[in-house]
């Protein structure tokens, strides 16, 4: 596998194992409530949002979705979780139909006005 590939499996790994890790503390099987998640997901996520995913490394990422998945022009693709839509977005740009969707309302209008700059 290249790097890429394997630095995307890895975060999913990761991921993975920080809900699971959060689950099995708090004994439930939702690690965050509503309000937590409103929180977390503030415009001060986006503001860090380039520094903790650059965009090389979201471009990497989408371009290594795009070949794992032998998507091309007209391809669907539902994102579930799709944040600001660093991936969702770059799908859209390389001809996939996209469509994201999110629990955070703040994350979901920056991946709308994006698309709506990548668009004009």
């Amino acid at each position: 596998m290249n790097t890429v590939i394997d630095n995307f499996v890895l975060q999913l790994n990761l991921l993975c194992a920080n809900f699971s890790a959060t689950n099995m503390r708090n004994g439930t099987s939702n690690p965050l409530s509503p309000d937590e998640i409103e929180l977390y997901f503030s415009e001060d996520y986006l503001h860090f949002a380039d520094l903790v995913n650059p965009p090389e490394a979201s471009d990497r990422e989408s371009g290594a979705v795009w070949e794992l998945l032998s998507l091309r022009q007209g391809s669907p693709v539902l994102e579930l979780g799709c944040g600001y839509g660093r991936i969702t977005n770059r799908l859209a740009e390389k001809g996939a139909r996209v469509t994201g969707l999110d629990i955070s309302p703040i994350l979901l209008k920056k991946a709308e006005l994006d698309a709506a700059e990548s668009t004009c």
